[in-house]
């Protein structure tokens, strides 16, 4: 159920955005008469500057991501499963066991980690009834 925000707030809200575009307009008109003032090769010199702290930060943010994503791959490996701990492997194990305990095994992380984002994606909000409404249910069975 969306919730419809009241006039007050959608006043403020809107005083902010206005005062947020008359910002951006002061800013860009100050930019262009900078802008006016540098000569050519000023101009391709701060572009070029530009452009490279836009390529680092890209460059930064894409090893951050990959390192994350290692990191979390090894946190997954290192996980003891359910079948693991209530498993004593006997020696010799056949290929039964080894079957029942593949959707455990290590190699499988990337499913584990989707099957984790998946679960935590359908509690993230807590409880999908709202309490009044289980306590109209709970009423209701008392009155049969």
């Amino acid at each position: 159920m969306t919730r419809i925000p009241q006039p007050h707030v959608l006043h403020h809200v809107a005083r902010v955005v206005v005062l947020l575009v008359g910002l951006g307009w002061m800013m860009g008109s100050n930019a262009q008469a900078q802008a006016d003032s540098q000569s050519r090769s000023e101009r391709k010199a701060e572009e070029r500057r530009m452009k490279d702290a836009a390529k680092a930060e890209k460059k930064a943010m894409k090893e951050f991501e990959k390192n994350y994503k290692e990191l979390q791959e090894r946190h997954y490996k290192h996980q003891q499963t359910g079948r693991e701990k209530n498993l004593i492997v006997p020696e010799g194990s056949s290929s039964r066991t080894k079957r029942r305990n593949s959707n455990h095994e290590k190699g499988n992380v990337r499913k584990r980690m989707r099957k984790g984002q998946q679960k935590a994606r359908r509690h993230r909000d807590g409880r999908t009834v709202s309490w009044w409404q289980r306590l109209s249910v709970r009423r209701s069975w008392k009155k049969h």
